[in-house]
C-alpha cells in the first residue's frame, strides 16, 4: 500500500533533501522546476506528477517507495545506519609491491557517516589519507572518498 497524504509525502521529500545537504534551488534546477514549485511540493500545497516524483528520486538517490511507504518512516533509519558492527574496518589488497593494508574509520553524525581512510599502513604510519562519507540504503553500503593527502611523515 502507498501513502497518498500529500503533506506527508512533501515532508519526507524535504527530509531527504536536507539529509543530502541540497537546497531547494539545487533540487529545482535538477528536476526542471522553480524554487517556489519545489517548496509547494514540500509543503503539500500541490502534488507532483509521477515523472517529477521519479526525477526527484533520481536526484535524491532514493527509491520511490522511500517517499510513498505507508509504514512509519524515519529518515535517520535509512540514511544514518552504519551497517558494520565496528567503526574501524581493515582492508587488504594486492599491488605491485605486495599486500597493502588500509583502514576505514567511521564516525556517525546526525545525517551522515564520515569516513577517514588511511592507505598503505606500515606500523603506526601510513602513506595516504582520504576523507569522505558512508551512505547506506537497504543492503548496500557506498563509500565515497576524496582529498588524497600524502602523509609527509611517511618516508
Amino acid at each position: 500500500m502507498y501513502d497518498i497524504d500529500i503533506k506527508r509525502l512533501g515532508q519526507i521529500a524535504r527530509e531527504y533533501r536536507k539529509a543530502r545537504n541540497m537546497s531547494i534551488e539545487e533540487v529545482g534546477d535538477a528536476i526542471g522546476k522553480s524554487k517556489a514549485t519545489v517548496n509547494r511540493y514540500e509543503t503539500g500545497e500541490i502534488v507532483m506528477d509521477i515523472l517529477t516524483a521519479l526525477e526527484l528520486c533520481n536526484v535524491l538517490n532514493i527509491d520511490l517507495n522511500d517517499i510513498c511507504k505507508k509504514e512509519v518512516h524515519s529518515i535517520e533509519k535509512d540514511v544514518n545506519i552504519n551497517p558494520f558492527k565496528n567503526d574501524l574496518l581493515y582492508l587488504y589488497y594486492i599491488s605491485q609491491n605486495g599486500i597493502v593494508l588500509s583502514s576505514l574509520e567511521i564516525e556517525q553524525k546526525k545525517y551522515s557517516n564520515s569516513v577517514l581512510m588511511k592507505n598503505g599502513i606500515i606500523g603506526k604510519t601510513y602513506k595516504q589519507e582520504y576523507v569522505g562519507v558512508l551512505e547506506c540504503n537497504y543492503n548496500t553500503a557506498f563509500v565515497c572518498l576524496t582529498n588524497a593527502i600524502s602523509n609527509p611523515r611517511f618516508r
